[in-house]
């Protein structure tokens, strides 16, 4: 890693230093559509919209080494095949790194959605229940109210009816007893 960032540094010095020459080699080669005077900021985006090119580091390089006034590498091509291995293993790097985030978010995203739907699912079902609970609960309490109404009308029935009887066997036995009473004044009126 160290190797890695000692690279990157390399090509991150040599545009901020060759500014103007970068904006210019990017823009001749089609590589970027740069202003004269454009930021660090819009040259590293141009050279990382690029990362995935190994022609364009293979020729970077070469332009690096061409106009470097340093003499950071004796040998051309071992400066071409470090510069282009390394940041073709970091750019391979940021590559992994930033599918297996969107993976995982992916896969976060994902399980949010089981959750949420589970939530529903359980949400839904103890609404159901209690919707089934209530209407035993009322339908319950409904047939309470019509047997009790059920036996007071019975019960209102019944005592009608032992008020008839009662009132008609009072009758009888009141008949009953006029009849006898006047069978038996008739028996004491023809003695």
């Amino acid at each position: 890693m160290n190797n890695q960032a000692n690279i990157l540094k390399v090509v991150s010095v040599f545009a901020m230093d060759n500014r103007v020459k970068v904006i210019r080699y990017l823009n001749m080669t089609g590589y970027a559509q740069l202003n004269a005077n454009s930021s660090l900021k819009d040259i590293n985006s141009a050279i990382a919209d690029n990362m995935f090119d190994d022609q364009f580091w293979l020729n970077f390089v070469t332009f690096m080494y061409e106009n470097s006034q340093d003499d950071l590498y004796s040998n051309w091509i071992t400066m071409v095949v470090e510069i282009v291995g390394v940041i073709t293993t970091s750019i391979h790097s940021m590559y992994l790194n930033a599918k297996q985030a969107l993976f995982s978010r992916n896969m976060f995203y994902k399980q949010d959605e089981r959750n949420k739907e589970t939530e529903k699912f359980y949400k839904d079902l103890a609404e159901l229940n209690a919707k089934k609970e209530l209407a035993i609960q009322m339908n319950i309490a409904q047939q309470d109210l019509k047997l009790k109404r059920e036996q007071q009308e019975d019960s209102g029935k019944t005592t009608q009816y032992l008020l008839m009887f009662g009132v008609f066997l009072v009758g009888a036995l009141t008949l009953a007893y006029v009849i006898r009473k006047k069978n038996k004044s008739n028996k004491l009126n023809t003695i």
